[in-house]
This record gives C-alpha cells, sequence and structure tokens, in this order.
C-alpha cells in the first residue's frame, strides 16, 4: 500500500471534514456515505484511537456508532503505550483504517506531537509510528476536533459548533460559523488568558503561559490549586465558584469571537455535578443583557464517547476517500 499517498490524502479529507466544511456539508456527506456502502460488515474494518494525556481509548467498529470492542489504559511513555495500542489491534486481522484523535498541540503536515507539557511525548511520531506498526493508513487530527466532528454527525447540536474539552489540559474546536474554514489549523483555546477571579493569587500551572486558563481551570491545575483531585472536591466547595469563572470567560470570549450556535464542553472536570448549569447562569450574568446570541451551553449529547467515535469517524471518512480514489487496502 502507498502509505504517504493514503496518509496524505485521509488527513487533507479529515481536516477539511473538521474544519473548512460546514455542519450541514458534514451531515450530507455522511449520508452519502452511507448510501455508498451496500452493507454494514459483520466483523469491524475501522480502528479509533483516542490517545488523552491521561488515558488512551482503542476501538474497533463496524461504523463509527456501532462499536465492536474497546480498552482502555494509562498514558505512559510513547513506545510502552503505542505497544499496548499494537497488541490491543492484532486480536481484529479484518482492520482497514486507523483514525487517530491525538491530545496536542500536534502537527498534522508530519503527524508529530509537539510543545505538549508531556516531556517524553514532545515530537513524538505518533502518525507513523503507529502506522508502522497497525500496518494501516492512519487518519489524524486532534482529540478536541475528532469530538467536535462527532458531535456535529452524530449528536444533537446542530449547526455551528464550539466544542470545549476541560480534563488534563483545556482545548477547543470549532466547525462552521463565520470562518475562514479553508485555512482554519487546529486552535489552542486553553492558552488564552480570562480575567482573573477576585482574590485568586494562584499562580497556574501551565509551564509556557503559567495562568492561562489551562493553567488555572484544567484538572491538574484544579489538583494543584486545591491539594485534591477535581472528583474528590465536595459539590459546594469553593473550587466550583472559581471554575465557573473561568469557564464562563472562556466560553464568552469564544461567544464573542466565533458566534457559534452551540458551544459543548466535555472533558472529566465537566461531569461534576451543576458544574455546567452554574456555567450557564454567569453567562448570563456576564452578558449583562448586551447582545443575546441565543448560544446553547451543553454536556456532549455523545459523552463519555464523543472522541473515540470521532476517531472511528476519521477512519470512516478515509475509507470513503480510499474508495473515491481508487486507493485499495493490502
Amino acid at each position: 500500500m502507498n502509505f504517504e499517498l493514503c496518509r496524505r490524502t485521509a488527513n487533507l479529507r479529515a481536516i477539511s471534514d473538521i474544519v473548512a466544511v460546514s455542519t450541514a456539508n458534514i451531515r450530507a456527506a455522511t449520508i452519502t456515505m452511507k448510501t455508498r456502502a451496500e452493507h454494514i460488515p459483520s466483523q469491524p474494518i475501522l480502528a479509533g484511537i483516542e490517545a488523552g494525556g491521561t488515558s488512551f481509548r482503542c476501538a474497533v467498529a463496524t461504523k463509527p456508532t456501532q462499536i465492536v470492542d474497546q480498552v482502555s489504559f494509562a498514558t505512559t511513555q510513547p513506545q510502552e503505550t503505542v505497544q499496548r495500542v499494537q497488541e490491543f489491534f492484532s486480536r481484529f486481522p479484518g482492520l482497514k483504517h486507523l483514525g487517530l484523535a491525538t491530545f496536542g498541540p500536534v502537527d498534522l503536515d508530519t503527524g508529530r506531537i509537539t510543545d505538549t507539557p508531556k516531556n517524553s511525548w514532545q515530537h513524538f511520531p505518533i502518525q507513523s509510528s503507529l502506522e508502522r506498526l497497525l500496518g494501516l493508513p492512519c487518519a489524524l487530527h486532534t482529540d478536541v476536533a475528532a469530538a467536535a466532528l462527532a458531535e456535529a454527525t452524530y449528536g444533537s447540536a446542530a449547526g455551528a459548533l464550539v466544542y470545549i474539552t476541560v480534563g488534563t489540559g483545556i482545548g477547543g474546536a470549532a466547525i462552521g460559523g463565520h470562518l475562514d474554514l479553508a485555512h482554519t489549523r487546529p486552535t489552542e483555546m486553553g492558552h488564552l488568558y480570562v480575567p482573573r477571579a477576585i482574590g485568586d493569587d494562584f499562580a497556574g500551572i501551565c509551564p509556557y503561559h503559567g495562568d492561562c486558563v489551562e493553567g488555572l481551570a484544567s484538572g491538574p491545575a484544579l489538583a494543584a490549586r486545591w491539594h485534591q483531585p477535581p472528583e474528590e472536591l465536595a459539590a459546594d466547595h469553593p473550587a466550583w465558584t472559581m471554575q465557573t469563572h473561568y469557564l464562563s470567560h472562556l466560553c464568552l470570549a469564544v461567544m464573542r469571537t466565533l458566534a457559534p450556535e452551540h458551544i459543548i464542553l466535555g472533558g472529566g472536570v465537566m461531569q461534576a455535578p451543576q458544574l455546567i448549569e452554574r456555567v450557564r447562569r454567569h453567562i448570563q450574568t456576564l452578558l449583562g443583557d448586551y447582545h443575546d446570541q441565543k448560544i446553547t451551553v451543553s454536556l456532549p449529547s455523545l459523552m463519555p464517547d464523543s472522541g473515540l467515535i470521532g476517531a472511528l469517524e476519521l477512519a470512516y471518512r478515509a475509507a470513503a476517500v480510499s474508495h473515491t480514489a481508487g486507493i485499495r487496502p493490502s
């Protein structure tokens, strides 16, 4: 198989699907691919990886929403982690295409992780490493962009949306809206600066910026600030008032610059009870009765599988591109 041709074709299509197509066109493309297939294969042909900073999730599927088997394990050193990926997928000899939704920052042209705070992963060639180990062409994008793609394609949000994940880090991706989509690349919304909460003197934990929103409101930031994991904080803990402040200001910045119809807040931190309701209410306060954009703010409808389904969707769309281009897996 010509992996280089396959990879570049798949990556270009994946990027186009995510950042150069409106949500309506994404839905139309999905319908077209569904009608093209004569039947759903009985054995899994799609492989998907949601590569997170804390854990990797791998799945095989007959189509993106029909997962046959999956596994999850901790993100450790790069070679150890990809070896575990290989061990899982080696059980399924009929796989044809791989979709990779990875933590970042990631260079979509070279397939390398770049300036991640996870030092051992910096400049790791994740795309080519997986292609070599698995013998599959790999369609690549960021984990948050893949989650956005899944929600736009299979979820309940119709229209332009921004997906923000709040977990090990904070990241965001936009689909649709008033953007120059043809030239949009992966964003780093989590490294925006937002107004400090009154009385907050926490330095922040981002190794690059200190007190950007990721440095103040990510899962590790909460743990460092309050000296216990976020999931152990009581519902009435003052941490959540401060968290509401930072996430609401981030959403407001997104609303005023990208004008989406929906903002979806995913990631492990957003599972905290009542946090999404508190963020909704505080956004209304921040708006100050000025130009209410009628934006919905919600949790992912596909939670907790948005990223994994998005990875499988990347593989699914790459398979359609290969079919159209006359490229056949070996």
